[in-house]
């Protein structure tokens, strides 16, 4: 094989965890809200109000692990997107084909360098 035609890595990665700072910052907020109705309600069913600190926990635990197995790979040759935790789809973009393209930058994200 020749040594132009060869495909060398030019950077692997996965999206900033700051594209989800609502949700965890939502999360934390439902979670104060149940600490605070456990220590506000008296009564027996106090345990039972600690239990629903399990969904801002696993909802916030279920996007960071979604933006992780979220992988872009960038090579000299091709642009390849694996998405999905238990079952994953691979897209490849051969990089001759493109032509044009769009960057978009939200303001609050380049607040944070992201």
């Amino acid at each position: 094989m020749n040594s132009e035609t060869e495909e060398t890595l030019i950077w692997r990665g996965s999206p900033s965890q700051w594209t989800h700072f609502g949700t965890y910052f939502f999360c934390l907020l439902l979670a104060a809200g149940v600490v605070a109705a456990y220590f506000l309600i008296p009564g027996e069913r106090q345990p039972l109000i600690l239990a629903g600190l399990a969904l801002p926990f696993l909802w916030g635990f279920g996007q960071w692990l979604a933006n992780r197995f979220h992988v872009y790979e960038i090579t000299s040759e091709r642009i390849k997107v694996a998405t999905g935790m238990l079952s994953r789809r691979a897209t490849e973009l051969e990089l001759y084909r493109v032509r044009d393209y769009t960057v978009v930058k939200p303001f609050w994200l380049r607040l944070v360098g992201c």
